[in-house]
């Protein structure tokens, strides 16, 4: 198998990181009454669209491309929910409602996904409708149905609402498969988001700590400081595949194996991105907590996705059932192929 990405995958990467980095710097994260919206701008260079086909104004690549996005936009703690709508509504809205999928990919309607693993939608006042999943089936709803409950959340860049609405059969728009469907996606773009959060928390705690100095030098040069970094990276580096893999799964493989794959990147994306953050407040000597420091945005977004599409006890319980129930072969003959 070939495990490298494509040259297409690698430039659109390159292309978002680079705006990225320029559009949403942490002093955007500081603005968080006054920002202008970057949804013009993401529009405008294709991010909504990557998964949708040129048809509908998209740029028809697939998932192991756009989880180099979902990274991306981790890792400058973009406050826009790209990757919600672009990874798991417009997917959604392709499987039920092909013909709509346009307005989402121009930015023109915002139709984040509902799920019993992630409740809370951010900046659903801004939505024009909501998909749900519903205990048997995914239901569209136009914000005109729906209730909204505003919800506290520790991301100051997070505005999170409660999203209530009375699921009748004339807004069914999928079976529960799809339901399963937005749950992969959902834990698998989430992970990806932790692994550029936790990239960013180890680079901004590495920086501190060539400027930091006791004892007349840089606490980087101490081998505690280099051991503990050190292992962030680690985790990191053993992280990343994973959630690579994942995001390949959802191209070709079975639901089944799609939960597997998921659940063990959101599990290994958790740890690495927990570990980050206890290394970088070490590192800033408790600093990283307070207001003044960067690192806090970075942090708590981490410690908020952390729970959301499914906890580690969550998907440790998935792994649990198909490796040790007998509910799916496992092993290298069934993990790859010979092509």
């Amino acid at each position: 198998m070939d495990f490298r990405f494509s040259q297409d995958a690698l430039d659109l990467a390159d292309g978002a990181r680079s705006f990225l980095d320029g559009a949403n710097p942490p002093e955007r994260l500081r603005s968080e009454d006054g920002r202008d919206s970057l949804w013009p701008q993401l529009a405008a260079l294709g991010l909504l669209g990557v998964l949708a086909p040129e048809s509908a104004g998209g740029l028809g690549l697939h998932d192991d491309s756009f989880v180099l996005i979902a990274e991306a936009a981790g890792r400058v703690c973009l406050p826009e929910p790209l990757v919600a709508l672009a990874a798991i509504s417009v997917p959604a809205v392709l499987a039920t409602y092909p013909d709509e999928v346009g307005g989402l990919v121009r930015g023109d309607h915002v139709s984040p996904p509902v799920h019993p693993l992630a409740p809370y939608v951010h900046d659903a006042d801004k939505a024009d409708a909501f998909i749900i999943a519903g205990p048997d089936a995914l239901y569209g709803v136009p914000s005109s149905k729906a209730r909204l409950t505003p919800v506290k959340s520790i991301d100051p860049n997070r505005n999170l609402f409660r999203v209530e609405a009375d699921l009748t059969d004339d807004l069914k728009v999928g079976g529960a498969g799809l339901c399963a469907v937005m749950a992969v996606r959902g834990a698998t773009y989430t992970a990806a988001q932790l692994l550029g959060l936790t990239d960013a928390m180890i680079q901004m705690a590495t920086d501190y700590a060539k400027e930091r100095e006791q004892f007349g030098q840089p606490i980087g040069g101490f081998q505690a400081i280099k051991h503990h970094l050190a292992s962030a990276q680690v985790k990191l580096e053993f992280a990343r595949p994973v959630v690579y893999r994942a995001a390949a799964s959802l191209d070709v493989d079975s639901i089944a194996r799609q939960q597997v794959h998921a659940a063990h990147a959101k599990i290994a994306a958790n740890e690495a991105a927990r570990f980050a953050s206890e290394v970088a407040i070490q590192v800033h000597g408790a600093m990283g907590y307070t207001f003044e420091v960067d690192l806090h945005y970075f942090m708590k977004r981490a410690w908020a996705l952390e729970t959301i599409w499914g906890d580690t006890a969550h998907h440790s319980m998935i792994i649990n059932q198909a490796v040790i129930d007998g509910g799916l072969d496992i092993g290298p003959g069934t993990t790859f192929d010979a092509a």
